[in-house]
């Protein structure tokens, strides 16, 4: 009697009828909307992320022909002939620019140069001889004139589409220096280098949310099946009750909650939990990509005698030393500071909406013999610092003038800061003015 009633059991759940059951009911309608919010979610990171990776891509890309319009004026200022021709023929070893999409490739972008006449428009000079005498675009000249540098993408109407424009101006001349680079070829280096990759990012962990979510699917039909053939086909209520749709639930909030930590893990120092430098660049490319940044001080340091501390303690007591760090920068979050390690014991703050004045640097002070009273005690560090966006107009830029001056802070003998205004020591002594050089603290 029993083997009969589990035969029709089984083939109740074999038939198209085990669907009409309740819980099987709410259990793909819990899944349904799951994976609803999944595709959202990946969807709207994949579109940020792209956006974000483009805003780079171009501030990257006009980072390099400024650069290269800076070049081109010195050299048609020493320049005797100076001719149409002779203006094509300078620039044309220009005209083609590699610019680097990954680590390891490149693409080649044409890219047209002209002289433009602030006042009124005229192009006196130009990488392609019939442009000369023509004006260019009035509201595109406006857009110049406001500003002495800068890049937008605008309609050119002399190439018929939307192009990069990058223009600067020359000190010595007035004159407008620009660069066009047809927007076409920006957006096909995009499609090959940016687009492709974020997709491949994103459907990535996509995937092992839908591998998850395939295995809570398996777990929970196994389940319900031998519910099925335990009760003969019939699910009473208070056999519903121990259906584990609340654990399905929570597995479903822990997919997610592994998602999120799969996106913090990808902008995190796993050591320290600061920014990593790959989420610092962002965040500072951002940050030069407004029309008006805000002022900020940008500060690089390291810890002075880290390579002693490592070799005579160990490279435990070395990660104590930087997670102490790390914890106190940490404590300074909600004052407006941004907090990254680069690696080693190199680490990077920018403290936004102030200068570098006494005051600011007393602060530092400060923090410094704060930081030192923390075990392990004895901690000092020589910084490099910048005015931003003053003194920098990108990360790169930055980097190398704040590096520059951390190194004459470490040769100063450490524990020091070394900006545009000179030498300001940190220890509890008075503040040191003079350029003498103490004993060298080593790395």
């Amino acid at each position: 009697m029993n083997s009969g009633r589990r035969l029709r059991a089984r083939k109740l759940w074999n038939s198209p009828r085990r669907w009409r059951l309740p819980g099987i009911r709410l259990f793909w309608h819990v899944a349904f909307s799951f994976a609803v919010v999944s595709v959202l979610a990946v969807t709207l990171s994949a579109g940020f992320n792209i956006q974000l990776q483009r805003s780079l891509f171009i501030r990257m890309l006009t980072v390099q022909i400024q650069n290269t319009l800076g070049v081109l004026q010195e050299q048609w200022r020493e320049q005797k002939n100076q001719s149409e021709d002779e203006f094509s023929n300078l620039t044309r070893s220009f005209t083609l620019l590699e610019v680097p999409v990954s680590a390891h490739s490149s693409l080649p972008l044409t890219v047209n140069y002209s002289v433009i006449v602030r006042s009124s428009g005229a192009i006196l000079e130009d990488s392609q001889t019939s442009h000369v005498r023509y004006e260019i675009e009035k509201t595109n000249l406006e857009l110049m004139r406001q500003s002495g540098a800068g890049y937008a993408v605008r309609f050119t109407p002399l190439y018929g589409e939307y192009s990069l424009l990058v223009w600067t101006t020359q000190a010595q001349t007035g004159y407008l220096w620009a660069a066009v680079v047809p927007f076409s070829q920006v957006q096909h280096s995009l499609y090959q280098s940016i687009l492709v990759r974020s997709i491949l990012a994103e459907f990535s962990i996509f995937l092992a949310l839908a591998l998850g979510a395939a295995l809570i699917t398996r777990v929970f039909n196994q389940i319900l099946r031998k519910l099925v053939l335990a009760t003969e086909g019939k699910l009473s209520p208070e056999i519903l009750a121990t259906i584990p749709v609340l654990e399905v639930q929570r597995m479903g909030a822990a997919l997610q909650e592994n998602y999120r930590r799969l996106r913090e893990i990808s902008v995190r120092d796993s050591l320290t939990g600061l920014y990593n430098r790959r989420a610092l660049e962002r965040f500072m490319e951002d940050y030069f990509a407004q029309p008006t940044p805000v002022p900020a001080v940008g500060i690089l340091f390291d810890l002075d005698r880290f390579k002693q501390l490592n070799d005579s303690q160990g490279h435990q007591a070395g990660d104590q030393a930087l997670q102490a760090v790390a914890n106190y920068l940490f404590g300074l979050a909600d004052k407006g500071i941004l907090a990254a390690r680069l690696g080693g014991d190199e680490f990077v703050v920018v403290a936004f909406g102030t200068t570098v004045t006494d005051s600011f640097l007393e602060q530092l002070r400060q923090h410094s013999l704060a930081l030192s009273e923390r075990p392990p005690k004895g901690l000092s560090a020589s910084l490099g610092i910048a005015a931003l966006p003053l003194e920098a107009s990108s990360f790169g830029e930055f980097y190398r003038l704040a590096d520059q001056r951390m190194y004459q802070a470490k040769d100063a003998g450490g524990g020091c800061v070394i900006s545009a205004q000179g030498r300001f020591c940190l220890s509890a002594v008075a503040p040191e003015s003079e350029s003498d050089p103490d004993p060298d603290p080593g790395d």
